[in-house]
């Protein structure tokens, strides 16, 4: 999953340094010019959607989601296994409807324009389905990926 990581690294770093950017521009043109750039706070609107969203995937790919444990820790090393896996099961089942809802909705609004900047409105909502299909995979390899020892612990940060 390394490669993921930096993939989405490069990802995040590719939508910050233009988001940073445009709202550089945007406050020199007020403060100087006294005027603004029209399709400033729509990019930088865009921008920051598909930044929060890749970052929920390099959360997800390194384990940071947050998680509480207090019940789970208690539980017996067996038990404990199957109520993590139950956990994962219904996280990736949220998963899946979140790309198959999130494509359709990509499918509804690629010809509506934004606004201003006048983009396909499909380009910001792709983050969804992006995003979840990516955290998908995350948790998919932390499903097969977990040992499974006697212990019960599995790779879920708050587990171990």
């Amino acid at each position: 999953m390394k490669v993921l990581d930096r993939m989405v690294g490069s990802a995040i770093v590719l939508v910050y340094v233009p988001l940073v950017g445009v709202v550089a521009t945007q406050v020199l043109i007020r403060y100087f010019i006294g005027g603004s750039l029209v399709w400033s706070e729509e990019a930088v609107r865009f921008l920051f959607i598909w930044l929060c969203f890749l970052g929920a995937v390099a959360v997800a790919e390194r384990g940071g989601h947050i998680a509480v444990s207090v019940l789970v820790d208690i539980l017996p090393p067996g038990l404990k296994r199957v109520v993590v896996l139950g956990a994962d099961l219904v996280v990736v089942s949220f998963l899946c409807v979140l790309v198959w809802q999130g494509v359709l909705l990509v499918e509804k609004t690629w010809s509506m324009p934004s606004p201003t900047a006048l983009l396909p409105m499909g380009i910001v909502y792709a983050a969804v389905p992006v995003s979840a299909g990516l955290m998908l995979l995350c948790w998919v390899a932390k499903i097969f990926g977990r040992p499974h020892d006697a212990s019960g612990s599995g790779s879920t940060a708050a587990l171990e």
